[in-house]
């Protein structure tokens, strides 16, 4: 009995890839082991929809408790039916990590950190997702962003950021791409970025920005080493007002209505608004645009001023 529970042990080590070199040897010298390695060989090759690997290993040690003696007729094709289960499913598990494609996305009022496969981290702006493989990642990153993201590349193979309006390659290096809507913004603060657009295609280097607002393209220098929402604060430079609104609203989780007031696309904003006062927020608009403000509850009213 005490064999069989050590020889258990030491299959439950192998399966989850634990057993030293040593447990390894020991199991050499089963005589069932052989026929182990053969099944988890020809699992690898099979197809089949996700198991539950933590099922899958409870309901071998059931078929074990169920069955003691280790050389029965009974016991060794339970056992071997169990181990392809296990195998099947720790398989899958892998290929389920490394195949599959990873979504990170946030919430209005909400940012997240994430580290990529190949140390480069993102950090994700309000109301964003991005997509990636890890399957192969150190030849092929790339990954898709919709909302905004700040990226600080480790040096390697080509490093592609794809966007419904335009994509962003760079071999290692810190930017920000930010994709709403009709609006596209890239910002380079360290080595240089290639953009790539229907409109045009352009290489970028440290404190320069390019940016595609309804097919408009603006180009200008910056002074900052990161975005200002990293932060804590939206920065505008003669953007439109509606797009200002709403990025108060994704930021604050907020409804903004406008009464008494229409805004066209020549009113444009440039200033900032702070992510941790609404009221401070709201009262950098209003006073820009001759505006009040009243707010009930996660509704906001913006209304043209006495």
């Amino acid at each position: 009995m005490e064999e069989q529970k050590n020889i258990e042990l030491l299959l439950r080590k192998w399966l989850d890839g634990e057993a030293t070199p040593a447990e390894i040897a020991e199991l050499e010298q089963w005589e069932e082991f052989h026929t182990y390695k053969k099944i988890a060989k020809t699992a690898l090759l099979f197809t089949l929809p996700k198991p539950n690997s933590q099922q899958s290993y409870k309901q071998l040690q059931q078929n074990l408790a169920s069955h003691k003696k280790s050389r029965s007729a009974i016991f060794k094709p339970l056992l071997k039916i169990a181990a392809v289960v296990a195998i099947i499913a720790l398989a899958f598990g892998g290929y389920t990590y490394y195949f599959t494609t990873h979504n990170y996305a946030t919430k209005t009022a909400q940012t997240k950190h994430i580290k990529l496969p190949d140390n480069s981290k993102v950090s994700l702006s309000v109301a964003s997702v991005i997509s990636y493989s890890r399957f192969n990642w150190k030849q092929n990153r790339n990954l898709t962003l919709e909302g905004e993201a700040f990226f600080e590349v480790e040096k390697g193979k080509k490093f592609t950021v794809e966007t419904p309006l335009g994509n962003v390659s760079v071999l290692g290096t810190t930017f920000n791409v930010e994709q709403r809507d009709n609006f596209f913004e890239v910002t380079c603060y360290e080595g240089k970025v290639l953009v790539v657009t229907p409109q045009k295609t352009l290489h970028l280097v440290a404190r320069e920005s390019f940016s595609l607002n309804n097919g408009n393209i603006t180009t200008q220098k910056t002074n900052l080493n990161t975005p200002d929402w990293v932060n804590g604060y939206s920065s505008f430079s003669s953007i439109p007002i509606t797009e200002v609104i709403k990025a108060l609203e994704r930021q604050y989780a907020i409804e903004i209505k406008i009464k008494n007031v229409t805004f066209g696309s020549d009113d444009l904003y440039t200033g900032t608004f702070v992510h941790d006062n609404l009221s401070s927020a709201l009262q950098s608009i209003a006073l820009a645009f001759n505006l009040t403000y009243q707010q009930n509850g996660h509704v906001v009213t913006l209304q043209k001023g006495e």
